[in-house]
């Protein structure tokens, strides 16, 4: 990331009902930008300032495309487990470790709203907090990139478990180019 800007991501998901919704912005003083997704099992909605909601149709979307949404781990959490090195409980509520940001075969970070890409990085630390039924409340990690600051990414999830009401917006139909 250039100096003087960052990534901040809101969102939402309810895996039982096949929902999502985010919106992630770049705070850039010369190009501030945000976009927003809802996913409706396997319709995806995408709209950026000033523009009209665009549809796609999943079963369509290759899976390298930057349209792609991986229905199975929307925030990336099970990739981000398969990452893992080495973890250790610090506290009854913390468990600090280490993770390959670049594992896998997608090199996009992997928690959250995915916003940067992870190739070649070395293997970096995170700090996990669970609440007091063990599920997961936050994930910061840290990635120093070659001849770069480190850049710190923290996840904050709250809300488990609560329905998520979304409905579908008035969109116009994706031309073909998305699906290139």
């Amino acid at each position: 990331m250039p100096e003087n800007e960052s990534v901040q991501g809101t969102g939402a998901f309810d895996g039982g009902a096949g929902k999502f919704t985010s919106t992630t912005t770049l705070t850039s003083p010369k190009h501030p930008s945000s976009t927003e997704r809802i996913v409706l099992d396997a319709d995806y909605y995408q709209r950026e300032p000033g523009r009209p909601w665009v549809h796609l149709d999943l079963g369509r979307v290759k899976k390298d495309s930057p349209y792609h949404f991986d229905r199975l781990d929307p925030i990336g959490l099970a990739k981000f487990a398969g990452a893992i090195t080495y973890v250790t409980r610090t506290n009854p509520t913390t468990y600090t470790g280490r993770f390959r940001p670049d594992s896998g075969d997608d090199p996009f970070l992997p928690i959250g709203a995915p916003s940067l890409w992870a190739v070649g990085l070395p293997v970096s630390p995170f700090t996990l907090t669970v609440d007091d039924r063990g599920r997961v409340t936050s994930i910061s990690v840290e990635l120093t990139p070659a001849d770069s600051p480190t850049l710190t990414m923290t996840t904050t999830l709250s809300a488990h478990g609560e329905p998520l009401n979304l409905s579908a917006p008035d969109a116009q139909e994706a031309d073909e180019t998305y699906y290139d």
